[in-house]
Parts: C-alpha cells; structure tokens; sequence
C-alpha cells in the first residue's frame, strides 16, 4: 500500500469476501468469485506472514502453474455464495425447460398439419382413428355460414334458422 491510503475495510467488499482479523499474520487475501450473473461459487488463496508459497482454500485440486499463468495457485472452486448459487441454478433450469416443453409441442403440431397421428406420429391414412394408439382424430369444428348464424335454438326440422334462410326455406 502506497503513502497516503488507508487499508481497506470489510465493508467495502461482500460478505462473501473473507477479511483475516488482527491475530491472524497475514500477507495478503485474494478472494476469487465465480458465476454469472451473480458469483455462486467461491475460493480464497492466503499468502501468511513467513510463509514459502500461498495457501489455497475452498477448492478442490490446484491447476499447474503453466496452465493457469497466475503468480497464485488456482483450482476448482467448490465453497458456496448461497444466494448467487440458488439464482444462478433457477436461471439455468429455467433456460434449460424452455426447449424441453417447447419440443413436444412443436412436434405436434407438425405432425396433425402433416396428417399424422398428433399422439404418437403414425399415418393415420385419413382415419378418424389411430391405428396405431387409438386416439380419435382432431375434428376441426364446423363452419357456419358468417356471423347471421349466431348460436340459436335448433327448430324441430333440424337445423338453425340461419342455414334454412340460406338455403331459402
């Protein structure tokens, strides 16, 4: 630390950040955070007062100098940031449910407007059965004649007063 700064505080960093106290002789801390967005996992790498190399916590395994190119060990992180971890897990399993709801019913879709079976994708051969799951075919509803042909009492000849004024009756 150069002249005229002062050291740092633990309330200028998250609490996730570990902070040694006065009894501890320690060097340097560096807290490395993982995640996106928000930092799920975490290590720290102590550098202590006298000591020959700096230690490694809240990871499993140290990369090879070589690999990782950094005047400090690095491994895999496995120590939690709990509330990173659940927002970060939530995001994922939302973007990975998408395609898998998605799928099935693009899937369908495709196969009744290609004449297939909308259950299981047989041809149906123009059935109104599935020969092969027996699902009844989609029936499209039946078309009136325009909006005159609202919703009305069947008279006793059988049909809606709109069809036999369009027929002339």
């Amino acid at each position: 630390m150069s002249r005229g700064q002062q050291a740092p505080t633990a309330d200028v960093y998250p609490e996730w950040v570990p902070f040694p106290t006065d009894n501890q002789r320690v060097r340097e801390v560096r807290a490395l955070g993982f995640g996106w967005p928000l930092v799920a996992l975490r290590s720290e790498v102590w550098t202590e007062v006298g000591a020959s190399r700096p230690r490694l916590r809240g990871a499993v395994g140290e990369a090879p100098r070589a690999i990782s190119r950094r005047s400090y060990p690095v491994g895999l992180s496995v120590w939690p940031v709990w509330p990173g971890l659940v927002v970060d897990t939530g995001l994922y399993a939302a973007v990975a449910a998408v395609p898998m709801f998605l799928w099935p019913a693009v899937r369908r879709r495709r196969w009744k407007r290609e004449g297939l079976c909308s259950a299981c994708g047989y041809e149906r051969g123009g059935l109104p059965v599935c020969p092969e799951c027996g699902r009844r075919a989609h029936q499209p509803p039946e078309r009136t004649m325009g909006p005159a042909c609202a919703p009305e009492p069947i008279s006793p000849t059988g049909s809606p007063a709109c069809h036999r004024a369009a027929a002339g009756v």
